[in-house]
């Protein structure tokens, strides 16, 4: 990994000096360019997206077949770069992760599957939907990283399960086959955690690094819970005013958690998150509007 100053203007908007950081990767075997995307480029970009709070992908890329000659790949994929505005929400920086935490998070792609990207996304504040969705997005990501990040944890047995599912099958045979498979549908998922759980479980991950991210975290997981299975399962209408600082805070605090999961899981100490978090405008501004938003949870 190597990192170049490039000095942009000066000219009538005035000018910049930024960073351009290479990373140069090795031993590659033959792939497809789908396949380098997926493993490499979407996960390097999601990373840094997720450490500065801003979109950043990849603006360049060059081959080498020889180690000497390199040849620029020019395609639509590829962005030219752009001059960044600064932000205040950058929580970290590729030289916080080092380059052990960069391969470590490489090497969890598979693990993590198609979700940093979306967090990264919502971080970013690219993504333009409405709150009811972002929050049923973001609540289904939320789910699906805990359940990666601890897919040993179970609510019941497997055996007792299974147990369960024989008896409660016999005692409904005799009646509609339609009303047997959905019991059995039911049951499918009698195993694994239920939804608080998981959100209690996550908070816990940031609760040396940030634990005011999920204020009470019992009454937190509740209004979390209650709020995905309202649009979830269709038992709310369309958002009314009442409802959107409720639903804002739910939303901004899994924005900020899932943010700092996933860069505790690239390798950003937890001493180094705190102190960003502290200096960080746009977070203590999300700490003060939960406080009217959910002062159950937030509340002093």
């Amino acid at each position: 990994m190597s990192q170049t100053a490039v000095v942009r203007g000066p000219n009538v908007r005035g000018g910049s000096i930024e960073r351009e950081v290479w990373l140069k990767v090795v031993g590659l075997q033959p792939s497809t360019w789908q396949e380098i995307d997926r493993q490499i480029v979407t996960p390097l970009s999601t990373l840094v997206t997720l450490c500065v709070g801003e979109v950043n992908e990849l603006s360049a890329i060059e081959l080498t077949l020889d180690g000497e000659s390199w040849v620029t790949l020019g395609a639509s994929y590829i962005r030219h770069a752009e001059a960044h505005t600064e932000r205040l929400d950058k929580l970290a920086s590729l030289s916080d992760l080092k380059f052990r935490g960069v391969a470590a998070w490489l090497d969890k792609v598979e693990r993590l599957g198609p979700l940093p990207p979306v967090v990264a996304r919502f971080s970013a504040r690219q993504a333009t939907m409405r709150l009811e969705t972002e929050l049923l997005e973001m609540t289904t990501v939320a789910e699906g990283l805990h359940s990666r990040l601890f897919p040993e944890i179970t609510r019941l047995e497997v055996a007792v399960c299974d147990e369960v599912r024989k008896r409660v099958l016999a005692a409904v045979a005799d009646m509609d086959a339609q009303i047997t498979d959905i019991l059995r549908g039911m049951l499918t998922h009698l195993h694994e955690p239920g939804y608080p759980y998981r959100l209690k479980g996550l908070a816990q991950i940031v609760a040396s690094a940030a634990p005011e991210i999920c204020g009470r975290v019992n009454r937190w997981a509740n209004e979390v819970s209650e709020a995905r299975n309202k649009y979830a399962h269709r038992t709310a209408g369309f958002l009314d005013e009442g409802s959107i600082d409720k639903l804002a805070t739910v939303v901004e605090s899994l924005r900020w958690l899932l943010r700092c999961i996933l860069l505790l899981e690239a390798g950003l100490e937890a001493s180094v998150m705190t102190t960003r978090l502290r200096d960080i405008s746009g977070y203590r501004l999300f700490l003060e509007r939960a406080a009217d938003g959910l002062p159950t949870v937030y509340g002093k």
